[in-house]
């Protein structure tokens, strides 16, 4: 019996141990929730301040929080704005969720979703970052998409998610002996959410040609449940398509391919034409990644988007 109460003792301490690793000693956890943190506060601010202004929210995967200017937006479109971007890892269900939470009756929400996460068949299920997000702010079922999507996490999953894998934790060892820490740092958090790297890198690659011209069944059923949860709220929603580097050759058909699935999203989400339909050519206006536009790509995109989306926020819901 003492060689058994051993062994679950054990168990119990090690499976502790995975669950503080994995969420709270993370560093890419500690930093967006930060931001998150900060958003928060910064939104309650306006609030208060303003309790009848609509505001103006985008939501997507990191190349949203790298490419909205609220600040841009703002100056065009007189309204709040907040960019509400966090890592593509976090899924989608968790990246709408979070951001229809942040929402009032009245406002408006922009999808800035990446391409991929709408055309490649995808089950959508929790991933470890969002399972980590969602617990950190008590609320687990988020990760899942929550009331949004009427999902919550299963036993099974609970136990799967907290727990790093191995891959997870021989990294964190080597940064911890190295000294280095996650690849953004809280100065990298700019006006109402925007985040931006000072690392350049002209040499990433550029996209090629793509064939996918359409979303794919699984996200159709994804906008479709979001739009209701959205619209019993009372909350706009668009759709913007988010920039990526795109090599010479293949802008034009990328461009072609692009329009096609954001018609195929215009008949279930409006949405909100900047002119790029996505694609960029101009390493410059790129950061440390294809989707992470620069301090110049990032104002750029927002001035397009602005300007689209004036026309659009005249329009009746």
């Amino acid at each position: 019996m003492r060689l058994l109460a051993k062994l679950l003792l054990c168990l119990i301490l090690g499976y502790a141990l995975a669950v503080y690793l994995a969420i709270p000693a993370s560093p890419e956890v500690i930093f967006w929730r930060s931001v998150n943190d900060r958003r928060d506060q910064e939104i309650a601010a306006i609030r208060q301040q303003h309790p009848e202004q609509p505001i103006l929210f985008f939501t997507g995967g990191s190349s949203c929080a790298f490419s909205i200017d609220p600040k841009v937006i703002e100056e065009k479109c007189g309204m709040p704005a907040f960019n509400l971007g966090l890592p593509v890892s976090a899924g989608p269900k968790y990246l709408l969720h979070q951001a229809l939470e942040k929402t009032h009756p009245g406002d408006t929400l922009v999808i800035c979703l990446e391409p991929d996460l709408l055309t490649y068949p995808e089950d959508f299920k929790a991933s470890q970052f969002s399972f980590a997000m969602a617990l950190s702010a008590r609320q687990p079922s988020a990760a899942a998409g929550g009331s949004s999507f009427g999902t919550s996490l299963s036993l099974r999953e609970y136990l799967n998610l907290s727990r790093p894998g191995p891959g997870y934790v021989s990294t964190w060892i080597a940064k911890k002996f190295t000294g280095k820490g996650y690849r953004y740092e809280p100065k990298d958090l700019r006006y109402h959410g925007r985040t931006e790297t000072p690392v350049s890198d002209p040499s990433l690659p550029r996209a090629g040609v793509k064939s996918v011209t359409e979303t794919c069944p699984t996200a159709r059923e994804l906008l479709a449940t979001f739009q209701t949860a959205a619209k019993q709220k009372g909350v706009r929603l668009l759709y913007s398509m988010p920039w990526i580097l795109t090599a010479e050759n293949a802008a034009g058909q990328n461009r072609a391919a692009n329009l096609k699935i954001l018609s195929s999203i215009n008949t279930q989400i409006p949405t909100v034409d900047d002119g790029y339909q996505g694609v960029a050519t101009d390493p410059a206006y790129f950061a440390d990644s294809g989707l992470h536009l620069s301090a110049i790509g990032s104002s750029l995109r927002s001035k397009a988007l602005a300007d689209a989306l004036q026309a659009k926020l005249k329009q009746p819901h």
